[in-house]
This record gives structure tokens, sequence and C-alpha cells, in this order.
């Protein structure tokens, strides 16, 4: 198989992880400000580039194209990888929930989740042609709408707001941030795609990690330099997404259009791909015969977390915030058991991260204290 190139590499990363949870970032960040937010977005994209090699460590182990399952399985046992499909299951649950109740941002009605549903559930239904060709419209939508928003907020950005300050209030925004990179479940296919070559896989992930970092920030800036932290506030207490705020609050046609599209979008690409990823595991966890054309399936994969949308007023808010736990979790503490086990075991590996114990109990400290935070809130 001809060897893909880093730049596609990089991209794969990116799109796997830019999402919804981008949308909910401004909020739960607004009442700490943008320098604290800038300072916790940096951290935990450090924390989740480190976590990410150590999940590329554990993969290279294999000499065959593995999934997280398999993985866990080698290293942890049976027990680790009962946990890991159960964990793995909540956290697509909860990120549909989460896509679901985002579709409020630009429809909102009771009745709203309903029809998005209708209208883009059943895709996942069809070939995935037909899906991968509507991704594309759709993430050429979302890259255009997210240049037009921010070139029309930046003139209602205001010097005060950029400088507000409340580091006090940054934790209740951990969980969010932790959602916001979750990119490391795409390393095993991105090993695959660079043919295992040790440093295109770096460069890749820390390339398309960073141009996620990148959209984000400038997403901050346009957002927490325009909105006071009492707006951000309400959309909190709302479970509102961000785009929702800021077109309420400028008195202007074109920016509010703006901020509508570029959540439709945001969300719809994001909705698309973990219900996909969804349906698939449901499919082969429950062995579903003809999956692509089972009714049944879809509705297993819909009605519970619609019913959670459906029932709470704030589910867009909540969602996320369980899914940064369960990320916390999956993507946080497994990759750093699974190293520990795997160089107890002596398992050999193409790629060691450095830093030894240190760096496990570093890293372990961090999402601990994600979780806790995530339980507490949740």
């Amino acid at each position: 198989m001809k060897q893909g190139s880093t730049l596609g590499g990089a991209l794969l990363v990116a799109g796997m992880t830019i999402g919804a949870g981008m949308l909910a970032l401004p909020v739960v960040t607004g009442a700490a400000g943008l320098i604290p937010s800038i300072a916790i977005l940096l951290l935990y994209w450090i924390a989740s580039l480190a976590t990410g090699l150590l999940f590329l460590e554990v993969n290279l182990v294999f000499d065959r194209p593995v999934n997280f399952i398999t993985m866990a399985q080698k290293t942890l046992g049976p027990a680790g990888k009962v946990i890991a499909w159960g964990v793995y299951l909540l956290l697509l649950y909860s990120l549909t929930a989460a896509y679901i109740a985002g579709s409020r941002a630009f429809v909102d009605s009771f009745f709203g989740p309903i029809v998005f549903l209708l209208l883009f559930g059943s895709l996942v239904a069809f070939s995935t042609k037909i899906i991968d060709h509507a991704n594309r419209l759709l993430m050429i939508g979302l890259l255009c709408s997210y240049a037009v928003m921010l070139f029309l907020g930046m003139p209602f950005m205001k010097k005060e707001l950029l400088m507000y300050q409340n580091w006090g209030a940054l934790w209740t925004s951990v969980p969010v941030v932790v959602t916001a990179f979750g990119f490391q479940i795409i390393i095993p296919s991105l090993t695959t795609y660079l043919q295992r070559d040790v440093k295109r896989i770096k460069r890749a992930l820390i390339g398309g990690s960073g141009l996620a970092l990148l959209f984000y920030l400038l997403f901050q800036i346009i957002m927490l330099g325009s909105l006071p932290p009492n707006v951000l506030e309400d959309a909190v207490n709302q479970g509102s997404a961000a785009t929702s705020a800021l077109s309420t609050l400028q008195n202007n046609g074109q920016i509010a259009f703006a901020a509508k599209c570029f959540a439709f979008f945001a969300i719809t690409t994001s909705f698309i791909g973990v219900s996909l990823s969804l349906k698939d595991f449901l499919a082969d966890g429950l062995k579903w015969k003809d999956p692509k054309k089972n009714l049944g399936l879809l509705l297993l994969t819909y009605i519970p977390p619609l019913i959670f949308v459906l029932f709470y007023p704030r589910a867009f808010l909540i969602a996320l915030d369980f899914a940064g736990f369960l990320v916390a979790l999956l993507l946080g503490i497994w990759p750093l058991l699974m190293v520990y086990r795997k160089r107890q075991m002596k398992l050999t590996s193409t790629y060691r991260v450095p830093g030894g114990g240190f760096t496990l109990a570093s890293l372990l400290i961090v999402y601990a204290a994600v979780i806790v935070i995530g339980f507490i809130k949740t």
C-alpha cells in the first residue's frame, strides 16, 4: 500500500479533533477570561499529545493493524478489555446526545432535535461513499462559515473583555476542554496510514492537534473578546452554545446568520462521524446482521440519546461534561495503564516515550484530577 502523506495524516488528526465541543469552549471558559482559557488549552494540548504518544508506543507493539480494544486486552487482560468497551460505548452515546442537543443552536425548538435526527441521522443508513461526499460538502461549509464569523466578529471585540481574568473560575471548564482534544482514538488508523513511520506519525500528531488548537484559540479570542462574562454565564445556565449567545447579543443580522451556519456545520459534521461510529460499534458488539438496512439498529443508536436530550434542557453542556469525564478515563488513564503494563511485561515496541516513571506519574495526576472534577460536575 502506498504510504500516506504527513500532511494528510495531520489533517486526519485535525478533523478528528475539531468538533462541536468547540462551540462550548467559550461558554465554559467565559467566567475565567481569555488569558486563563488560553493557558488551560495550551496545558491540556501538551497533556493530550503526551497520552497520544503513549498510545502510539503501545500500538507499535503489534506488527499488524489493531484497534484500541485489542491493545487493552493485550496489556490489561480481559477486565481491561471489558471496561474499555463499556466506557467507549458510554462515550459515543454521550457525544451523540451532545450533538443532538447542540442542534438547538440553529433550530431553537423542542422538536428541533427530532427534525435534526430525521434529516441527518438517516444519513448513516446509506453507503460510506454517500456519507463521505456529504461530509466533504459540510466541511467546506464549516471552514467558510468559520472564516466569515471571525471576520465579522473582529470589529465587536473590546480590550477590557480581552484582559478580563478570573483564574478561580477556570476549573469548571476542565471536562469540556478535555473533550475538545480527543484525537487519540485515531492513532491506530494513523499508524497504518503512515506505514508505522514514527517520525511522520509524530509530526502528524503535533501538526494536526496544533492546527485544532489554533482554531480553538482564534475562536476563543473572538468570542471572549466580544461577549461579556454575564452573557456567557447565561449561556451556561441555558446549556447553549457560544454561537447562540453571539447571535443574540450583537444586533447584526450577518453575524447571527454566520454564527448559526457555523454551529450547523460544526455540529452536523461531528454528529455524522460519531453516530456512524456508534452504529458500527453496536453492530459489531451485537453481531447485527445487515446493519446497513436495519431500522432497529438505527433506533438503538438514536433513541437513548434523544430521550436524554428531550428531557434535559441543558443536555448540550451536561453531555459534553460527562464525555470529558469518559475521555479522561479512556484516552488519558487507559494509555497510562497500558504503557505501564507493557513495560512491566517487557513487550517490544519500535517507539518508547521518554521520561519513564516521572512522565507517567505526572500525567496520572493530571487525568485523575480531570476525572474527579468531571465526577463532581456530573
